[in-house]
């Protein structure tokens, strides 16, 4: 996804949950050990999935490709 700043494109860059995150890399909402995510943090997720799935998808089978 490309957003547009100050009048500059910046890309958006889509992190999983296990990247601590940064200001310029941040992660998608996790809930502490024993509570539940509140729902709109998991509608927020379900789109970040979402939009990193066929990523996903397709470097598994890039690597596939090149492993064999």
């Amino acid at each position: 996804m490309v957003s547009e700043k100050r009048g500059a494109p910046q890309l958006e860059v889509l992190t999983d949950k296990g990247c601590t995150g940064t200001a310029a890399l941040p992660s998608p909402p996790s809930n502490a050990p024993g509570t539940e995510l509140p729902d709109k943090h998991k509608k927020s997720n379900k789109a970040h999935a979402a939009l990193r799935a066929p990523v996903e998808r397709t470097i598994s089978r890039i690597r596939a490709c090149i492993e064999s």
